[in-house]
């Protein structure tokens, strides 16, 4: 008699699963009810509030576009969780390549929901303003080249207020000014990009063009593509970072149809509908694929491996630093990664306590840390040598403007305290971070026994420290935005190693939830400030 195929059971429904299905849409409502309320600030009132959208702004929400979207991504994480399951590595990466522009598409859905300037209209807006952003106008101002842009560009940030120019590293208007250049020098490309202009992007970008000549400027056609294909790439790019996330997934020893579905929650993330295209948006991919290569590179044995991930890990994480002093915060994550990792190896060793330092010692990933620093080190130098910038001197310019920022806004540590952590559940959605939840309370009664838990553990701690430093008291929910795909495998850990389709409903529930809940966010918070203007 031949026994059944244990990943082919029809799943049944515990107790448990009975009542997270109750609880995750429960979670999602009550979320929305918050939201809704005009009468419950999103903040600190007097300090710091995020601005709702007016109700007479909102006019004919698109929901059907929304359910036709969500109906494709919802099936086709529900169709490629046995696919994927037990399919070759490239077989996964081609569904998960699938996912993306699908995500990007979801997105997209998400947040054309309002009409108008709320809407996909007003999205070139945010990248327009100087007030919003200020990166595209640092380089629409300017006729320097890239050398002479990074050549001053140490005085630049000296002479920078501590709100907006003096406290970021050159690398987001270098993108813009590549970009620029880029579609200048090939005309073909940028016609190409403006045959296929959505009209509700065009009559924005239009509506800028008016309002620039009423002042006496102008909005050029090279920008007006530069402002569009910035829109598309920050969509694509903002999806993509659910790649790295399941590669991170896995090298956490997570198994594939958990770290599928992992992967699928990304782009319903409601801090992401909300503040996307912000820059902020566009820093999840680099982080979590700064963890997933560091991640591997500490997980494999060949040195080749090591060297390449660790020469990965170091550049983008340079990268990383050249756009945002946020990315420092990985540093004790990953400092902390390795010294847990090499203390994990030594658990099943009944040895004392000193000698099992010693044992760890040389299994710290000593190889892909190195290598990882030279990058860092490496891409400084060659900056330096070739364009006369000094990072690190930046780097300290940028971080005292931060500090000097609380010294013009006053903060009130004691309410920020419990407020960020508020505002953390509802970016990443309270449906997702209930499971957060049961996944950190699994981790206290098994520590140490795994991959997954060790590293899961160092993100936790990094937060937990950046938290309670209160270096973000207000903003928190767009500034730890390239933190929170780090804490998705956590609502995974509960469900790893169940057999195929075990916990499909439960990952459906949470999947919808967080689709309304991303959606509700979206029409109901204003992440621009165009209701103060």
């Amino acid at each position: 008699m031949t026994e059944p195929d244990s990943t082919k059971l029809s799943p049944r429904l515990t107790g448990g699963t009975r009542l997270l299905l109750w609880l995750l849409p429960a979670a999602a409502i009550l979320q929305i009810g918050v939201l809704a309320a005009g009468s419950i600030p999103l903040g600190v009132p007097g300090e710091w509030t995020w601005l709702r959208v007016p109700a007479d702004s909102l006019g004919d929400l698109a929901w059907f576009p929304l359910v036709l979207t969500t109906l494709f991504y919802a099936g086709w994480l529900w169709l490629g969780e046995e696919r994927v399951a037990d399919a070759p590595r490239r077989v996964f990466c081609f569904w998960l390549l699938l996912l993306t522009l699908l995500g990007a598409v979801q997105l997209w859905t998400i947040r054309g929901l309002t009409p108008d300037i709320f809407g996909h209209s007003g999205q070139t807006w945010v990248t327009y303003y100087p007030r919003m952003s200020g990166y595209f106008t640092q380089v629409a101002t300017t006729n320097e080249s890239l050398s002479e842009f990074l050549d001053g560009y140490e005085e630049e940030v000296r002479q920078g207020d501590y709100l907006h120019q003096g406290t970021h590293p050159p690398g987001l208007p270098v993108g813009f000014l590549l970009g620029r250049q880029f579609l200048t020098a090939n005309p073909q490309i940028a016609k190409s990009l403006d045959s296929f202009v959505p009209a509700d992007v065009d009559l924005g970008i239009s509506t800028l063009g008016e309002l620039a000549a009423m002042k006496g400027g102008r909005v050029s056609p090279t920008e007006r593509t530069l402002l569009w294909a910035h829109l598309l790439f920050t969509y694509l790019l903002a999806a993509a970072t659910l790649l790295p996330l399941a590669a991170l997934a896995r090298a956490l020893s997570l198994d594939r149809q958990t770290s599928w579905w992992i992967a699928g929650l990304w782009c319903v993330c409601p801090a992401l509908t909300v503040f996307i295209p912000k820059s902020d948006v566009l820093f999840p991919f680099l982080s979590t694929s700064i963890l997933a290569a560091y991640a591997w590179g500490c997980r494999v044995d060949g040195k080749a491996w090591q060297i390449a991930l660790g020469l990965l890990a170091g550049s983008l994480f340079w990268l990383g630093m050249f756009c945002s002093l946020a990315f420092l915060a990985l540093l004790p994550l990953l400092v902390l990664w390795s010294i847990l990792h090499a203390w994990q190896t030594t658990a099943e060793e009944q040895l004392p306590l000193h000698e099992r330092l010693r044992r760890a010692a040389p299994r710290l990933p000593w190889l892909t840390a190195g290598i990882s620093l030279l990058a860092v080190v490496g891409w400084t130098g060659l900056c330096w040598g070739l364009y006369d910038l000094n990072l690190p001197a930046v780097w300290a310019i940028n971080f005292s403007k931060h500090a000097e920022f609380y010294d013009h806004n006053a903060r009130t540590y004691g309410l920020w305290l419990p407020a960020n952590l508020i505002e953390l559940a509802f970016s990443l959605g309270l449906p997702t971070f209930l499971l957060i939840v049961v996944g950190v309370i699994g981790l206290g009664r098994k520590p140490f026994t795994n991959r997954s838990q060790v590293l899961l553990l160092s993100v936790i701690i990094t937060w937990g420290l950046l938290w309670v430093s209160g270096k973000n008291m207000g903003e928190a929910a767009r500034l730890w935005l390239f933190l929170y795909p780090l804490m998705l495998p956590l609502a995974g850990t509960p469900f790893n190693g169940q057999p195929v389709g075990q916990a499909r409903s439960i990952w459906l529930a949470l999947l919808i939830s967080q689709t309304v809940l991303a959606g509700a966010a979206a029409v109901l918070i204003d992440g621009f400030g165009f209701t103060a203007v």
